[in-house]
């Protein structure tokens, strides 16, 4: 028998996550892939959520900078397809990083309409939009590095780096955003 559906790596992390945060929220699984990973209610069902999620591992353990990678938390790699960004009927999507040595994760919680907003004012104008989050270590905060410089990568390691389109610290682990909607 094939099964109806299945989830990826990140959905499950982020479903297992959900749980023990909010056990008194329902979460489903839509029986179609229509941009739509899950679905979170009230128990009544009265309120609902939309959330698509968007997984990356840490897929540069070996390629990137020793001296700088010992000052990230977690980073990761996402390619988007713009149209379906563009188009999305979720009210969030949910990029999630994965750091596989320490078993960190951070989920970033943003409106597609606002994260397609940030990639436009970083000039990703393509059909698919690449990025790289990084969170840091020192700070927990979190920037959009997509060609950085050496320079400035370092710049931003120490603290220093300064732009309001590339730090994406608001949305990092905001949680919160599922309490304000069923309070």
């Amino acid at each position: 028998m094939r099964p109806v559906f299945t989830i990826h790596g990140g959905e499950y992390i982020f479903a297992n996550e959900f749980g023990k945060r909010y056990p008194e929220l329902d979460l489903w699984i839509p029986l179609d892939d229509d941009g739509i990973d899950f679905l979170i209610t009230s128990k009544e069902n009265r309120k609902t959520l939309s959330i698509q999620v968007k997984f990356s591992r840490d897929f540069n353990l070996l390629q990137i900078n020793p001296n700088i990678r010992t000052n990230l938390k977690s980073l990761g790699w996402f390619h988007l397809n713009r149209a379906k960004l563009q188009n999305s009927k979720a009210d969030f999507w949910v990029l999630l990083t994965y750091e596989g040595v320490s078993k960190t994760t951070d989920f970033f919680f943003i409106k597609p309409k606002t994260l397609l907003q940030r990639f436009s004012k970083l000039n990703r104008n393509g059909t698919y939009i690449d990025s790289y989050l990084w969170v840091m270590a020192h700070t927990n905060k979190a920037f959009e590095t997509r060609g950085l410089n050496s320079a400035l990568q370092s710049t931003l390691i120490s603290g220093n780096y300064h732009n309001r389109n590339r730090d994406f610290t608001i949305f990092l682990d905001r949680w919160d955003v599922i309490k304000k909607r069923f309070k």
